[in-house]
């Protein structure tokens, strides 16, 4: 008897079912990640718009508060009680007689115990440094008497050391506010401090476009067609400017320099309407802002450094003509203190150099103080931190150091 022969091969699937099969799986993935995202983002507390997940802020980018457009305010209390207060030709600034808990100023708007009063003429027996620059030079996230200046001048008791630093800042705006004050505190030495990050700033119209957050406007500087140095000012707050760059930022001549406007962060597309879908776009807009930063920090792309060299020389030029020295301190950044460690390897302290500014690269020194006390470098330099008071310290041992050698005191 012959027994029948059994198929042992596989019945071909359809590619439909196939299809069919991927489609549904792919699907019900999709679901289950669309309900997980929803469940994790919110909406972010007094904030009007955007949703967020985490530190990540999801599109389309809308200013926090669309009424301080008109107003191109930096911080949310108003006049009369913020620490930070609106200026006409800085943007904002800080404010007279103000206090926080970590954060005094005294009644001539300087970071400085409020019983200290500063003479406009250069001291007789003390040499006067007078320090502009953003929130590492102003000291963020420590008191008065934990900041590099107060430690310098505790430690050069020769020193007389003037806080004009102010959170946010650009060069640009750093440089125009020792302009505005400069017969207010006659100086012999002035310390203009550069973050890294201010060559970013310096390309910045409104705050808005470069952190996504709160809109403030700010003044720029831009090379013209000739190379030379131009300053676009700020309207008066209120003016027509204003309004244009709020309902037609493409057409806006407020914003016709800025930089870091790109127009699909801010429109609404139909696919935003999956918040998985909307994430990823989050996550790719971030990832492109970031590598447009590392870009300019590299010099990859030239034209952070070679504007912000421009109005360091524009500095040095008008700091010569008082009579006092410039002297530019680079102050190390998170990112890019390990990968830039040796002295003037950075491409804007090279290129600064280059055109003959005088400049303390702060970083490489900070790494040999991290090394000689065989601490991390992050405990000097904390990671999406300001300076710790330890390591503002450090900053005031590496000035002293430079200003002993150089500008000896009795």
């Amino acid at each position: 008897m012959v027994e029948p022969k059994i198929n042992a091969t596989p019945r071909h699937v359809p590619l439909r079912k196939k299809l069919l099969l991927l489609f549904s799986t792919l699907a019900v993935l999709f679901i289950v990640a669309e309900v997980a995202v929803r469940l994790v983002t919110h909406f972010e507390v007094n904030r009007t718009n955007p949703m967020v997940l985490g530190r990540i802020r999801l599109l389309p980018y809308t200013p926090e508060n669309s009424s301080t457009k008109t107003t191109g305010s930096f911080d949310s209390q108003d006049n009369s009680t913020g620490y930070l207060i609106q200026d006409p030709d800085l943007g904002w600034t800080v404010g007279p007689g103000r206090s926080t808990p970590l954060y005094q100023s005294n009644a001539q708007g300087v970071r400085a115990d409020p019983d200290i009063a500063y003479l406009a003429e250069r001291p007789d027996k003390r040499i006067r440094i007078v320090t502009v620059g953003d929130s590492f030079t102003h000291g963020d996230e420590v008191s008065n008497d934990q900041t590099w200046q107060h430690y310098l001048e505790q430690k050069g008791p020769g020193y007389e050391v003037v806080n004009l630093g102010v959170p946010g800042y650009g060069t640009d705006q750093a440089f125009l506010r020792w302009r505005k004050r400069q017969n207010d505190f006659k100086a012999h030495i002035v310390m203009l401090g550069i973050w890294p990050e201010n060559i970013c700033r310096n390309l910045n119209v409104d705050r808005f476009y470069l952190s996504n957050s709160k809109s403030a406007f700010k003044p720029r500087f831009y090379l013209d067609s000739g190379g030379n140095l131009q300053l676009l000012k700020l309207p008066a707050p209120g003016a027509k400017a204003w309004d244009e760059a709020m309902t037609d930022p493409g057409s806006s001549s407020l914003l016709e320099h800025e930089y870091w406007r790109p127009r699909f962060t801010q429109q609404w597309h139909f696919w935003y309407s999956s918040r998985c879908l909307q994430t990823m776009a989050s996550v790719l807009a971030m990832s492109r802002l970031r590598a447009m930063r590392h870009e300019l920090y590299d010099d990859v792309n030239t034209l952070g450094n070679d504007l912000t060299v421009a109005i360091a020389c524009q500095f040095r030029d008008e700091v010569k003509a008082t009579g006092a020295e410039p002297i530019v301190v680079m102050l190390p950044m998170d990112v890019l203190v390990e990968q830039y460690a040796e002295d003037g390897s950075l491409p804007l302290v090279r290129k600064l150099r280059e055109a003959g500014i005088e400049v303390i690269d702060v970083g490489p020194k900070m790494m040999k103080v991290a090394k000689d006390r065989n601490i991390d470098i992050f405990q000097l330099v904390p990671k999406k931190r300001h300076y710790s008071p330890l390591g503002n310290e450090a900053v005031a041992d590496i000035l002293l150091d430079y200003l002993s050698k150089k500008h000896p005191v009795q």
